[in-house]
């Protein structure tokens, strides 16, 4: 398999810039076998699409070692079986009965690292996965054969470190053959290494060309299909939304301008946004339901002020094909996480619950058009836009949202929906299994209006 292109570092991944290097969090990870002597199959487990580190994607049961487990290769061990007891519901009694397989180790240059044991353990008889539906979705029995075949199909994702030990393991006939070559070996670490090829940087294994050069961060930019490039160069509207201090999502329509040699979006002070760069995470959705070809495109990013406005430097882009909120999103991002352990070992952030209270109700909102930018914090801390069909409901003093968009992690809290002349803020809220926005406050929005009402 050829070396990992990446673009960017998606968020809490950053470059390392302190000349210091980070010490690496220890992590955990069991490889489940099964087929005894006749086959191989192993365990896969998906982790949720609204999760801030890899939603969506399959990967080995595991996680980081809790302080309590200890220390060394017992502590490894220990916390091994409890991930795959916590995500996958199998019990192995007997920690050092697992067999080490692997270990690798996060690139130096990464501000966040994971140093990361592989172990193989046969499944116990009689036992079958079963999954919370929470922070796991799914599951499944794969050859490695067959994992990577759905990968390149794109009906599984997969990362870095995943695909490396499936091609691995993909040279074995046997879980038996795997386990006995496991035995008794010694394991040393693979510490992959980013390096820079002109705009871009790929990850390259100890041995592959390349391998020691290191990385120049400044030689990145952002790596994305023509279509989406097409679109941020030359659509001039898009609605940004920015996180206040109380955590309520505000969204405005703004003209972008889209700097192809830095990657980066710029938005002008123009379009109203004082305070734009108050939160650094941001988000750009550029979508417009009356093209004759619909597109929706988001870009999760971090803002910075500059001279005359407010630069965008994209973490994450997630494009919906034909703007059809039943289709997955097609993500773009950095993938440094490819090369981290594949998994979320680090706490979700958040966000604010309703306010609640009384509706605030405007006459405005009865004048609403049929779709709407909603905006709401996701649990990385970002904020996350969507375009959605929307009702004004003046008798329920509610908005309806008649649509559940596949990929976008909505939960209660506060939202904001925006029309191109309207800005909604309220509460983002469940009901009889759809979602709502009962509203605290109406404003005009779009060049020149900044007229408020609230209740």
């Amino acid at each position: 398999m050829p070396a990992v292109e990446i673009d960017r570092p998606a968020p809490g991944e950053e470059l390392n810039r302190s000349g210091q290097e980070a010490v690496p969090r220890q992590a955990a990870s069991i490889i489940l076998l099964r087929g005894g002597a006749r086959t191989l199959e192993l365990l896969l487990v998906r982790r949720t699409p609204k999760a801030r580190f890899m939603g969506g994607v399959w990967v080995f049961p595991g996680g980081a070692v809790d302080a309590a487990e200890g220390d060394g290769d017992g502590a490894h061990r220990v916390a091994a079986v409890r991930e795959l007891r916590e995500e996958a519901g199998i019990v192995v009694d007997e920690p050092a009965a697992l067999v080490k397989f692997s270990r690798w180790i996060t690139p130096a240059q990464v501000t966040i690292r994971f140093d990361t044991h592989f172990f193989l353990a046969t499944a116990p008889a009689g036992q079958e996965p079963s999954i919370d539906g929470d922070e796991i979705v799914d599951h499944g029995w794969f050859s490695p054969a067959d994992a990577l075949a759905a990968h390149e199909r794109g009906d599984i994702a997969l990362v870095f470190p995943t695909i490396k030990h499936l091609e691995q393991l993909g040279g074995f006939a046997s879980a038996d053959e795997v386990l006995a070559h496991a035995r008794g070996r010694d394991v040393l670490p693979v510490e992959p290494m980013l390096i820079a090829e002109g705009e871009t940087a790929r990850i390259v294994l100890p041995g592959e060309p390349g391998y020691g050069s290191g990385l120049d961060a400044k030689a990145m930019s952002v790596s994305l299909p023509e279509q989406v490039l097409e679109i941020f160069e030359r659509w001039s509207a898009a609605d940004y939304v920015t996180v206040g201090g109380d955590g309520q999502p505000h969204s405005w329509p703004v003209r972008p301008s889209f700097d192809a040699g830095g990657g980066c979006i710029d938005v002008s002070t123009e379009d109203g946004l004082d305070e734009a760069a108050a939160n650094p995470h941001v988000a750009l959705l550029f979508s417009d339901a009356e093209r004759a070809d619909p597109q929706m495109v988001l870009v999760q990013g971090t803002a910075k002020v500059h001279e005359g406005g407010v630069r965008v430097r994209p973490e994450r882009v997630l494009a919906w094909p034909d703007a059809d909120l039943d289709a997955e999103p097609r993500l773009y991002d950095a993938h440094l996480e490819e090369v981290r352990s594949a998994h979320n070992q680090e706490p979700e952030v958040g966000h604010a619950p309703p306010a609640g209270g009384r509706e605030a109700w405007d006459a405005m909102l009865d004048a609403m058009p049929d779709t709407a930018g909603l905006s709401f914090v996701g649990p990385d801390g970002f904020p996350f836009a969507v375009r959605v069909p929307v009702r004004a409901d003046g008798d329920a003093r509610v908005v309806r949202i008649d649509a559940d968009p596949v990929g976008a992690p909505i939960e209660p809290g506060l939202g904001c929906l925006c029309t191109g002349t309207l800005q909604v803020c309220g509460d983002l809220m469940e009901e009889r299994g759809g979602w709502i926005l009962r509203p605290h406050a109406t404003a005009e929005v779009g060049r020149g209006a900044a007229s408020e009402h609230a209740g």
